[in-house]
């Protein structure tokens, strides 16, 4: 994949995530005014972190693909289908945990974060297999 393709796909992957999580924010807002801004500088922290570990997760997959690791079976369709299937399913995937610590924020739960931080936690797990299996190669 060449850089220019590399840094394509990393920035429509950062801004599906943000253009989702500022969507929920404008809908929400139209409803009801929140008495205190709920998208602050810790929400985008974390779905920033949601972003980057996403596409470092789906990009190691597809380069461990290519070395001929089996990729996992919740993803083979969607890597098997091509690079915008997977990043629209993962993007899915990370908007709705984005939209729901949105919403818990706004609500204000004290576990606002969890969601994002578990989807976090899991890509950078998935990043780590990734990298081990392409370093055995």
């Amino acid at each position: 994949m060449t850089s220019a393709r590399f840094l394509s796909t990393f920035l429509l992957t950062v801004l599906m995530v943000a253009g989702i999580s500022v969507s929920c924010q404008t809908f929400t807002n139209t409803i009801r005014w929140p008495e205190h801004k709920v998208a602050d500088k810790q929400f985008w922290a974390f779905t920033a972190g949601l972003g980057i570990t996403s596409f470092a997760d789906v990009r190691s997959s597809f380069e461990n693909r290519a070395l001929g690791y089996k990729v996992n079976p919740i993803m083979r369709p969607f890597m098997n289908a091509g690079t915008i299937p997977a990043y629209a399913m993962v993007g899915g995937i990370d908007g709705g945990l984005t939209a729901f610590s949105y919403e818990a924020k706004k609500r204000h739960w004290k576990f606002w974060r969890l969601p994002i931080a578990v989807g976090i936690g899991a890509h950078s797990f998935a990043f780590g297999v990734n990298i081990n299996l392409s370093r055995q190669q």
